[in-house]
């Protein structure tokens, strides 16, 4: 690695942990060792740094890291609709507003969007219940434009959000 020493700049190629792995195992160990490596991590989500956050498995579980990458766009439509039906489907079905959703509370589990840090979640009768509904499809919405998804309007959303469950029952 470099850092900056008392004499200036190290080039060395070698990271303190190869050094102390070549002078302190022998080869066999070392091939146990990279036995051990965890597996390559998955895709999980971008925000609008441009990190992404990955998860690494390994046997013991599961890490979930940042890493600084270019910008590929991990979000397609699809995964704007799924996020779009759970908030809809959070508010009339199971009466819940997130209330902080954005970019950096969804990861992303075998193609399918996992929502995170619910605990500020409110009920649909909270007095602030609609206008955390609005921010929380502001945000999403913000978020998927940026990446080029085929956004629906906030109205629209609201709409469908707030609709009564007569009218549900009445299409079927």
């Amino acid at each position: 690695g470099q850092f900056l020493g008392y004499f200036g700049y190290n080039n060395n190629p070698t990271t303190l942990a190869d050094w102390l792995i070549d002078r302190f195992f022998t080869e066999e160990q070392k091939a146990s060792l990279l036995n051990k490596i965890p597996f390559s991590f998955r895709n999980l989500s971008m925000d609008s740094r441009d990190l992404v956050y990955t998860v690494t498995m390994t046997a013991e579980g599961n890490a979930v890291k940042k890493h600084d990458v270019g910008g590929n766009n991990l979000f397609p439509t699809e995964m704007y609709d799924e996020v779009i039906s759970f908030i809809i489907d959070g508010f009339r079905d199971a009466h819940l507003v997130h209330g902080d959703l954005s970019e950096y509370n969804i990861l992303v589990w075998d193609g399918q969007p996992i929502m995170i840090d619910c605990g500020q979640a409110m009920t649909a009768d909270h007095f602030n219940a609609k206008e955390f509904l609005e921010r929380d499809i502001r945000n999403i919405n913000r978020f998927f434009k940026n990446r080029d998804a085929d956004i629906i309007d906030i109205e629209t959303i609201m709409e469908e959000a707030l609709k009564p469950e007569e009218d549900e029952e009445e299409e079927e």
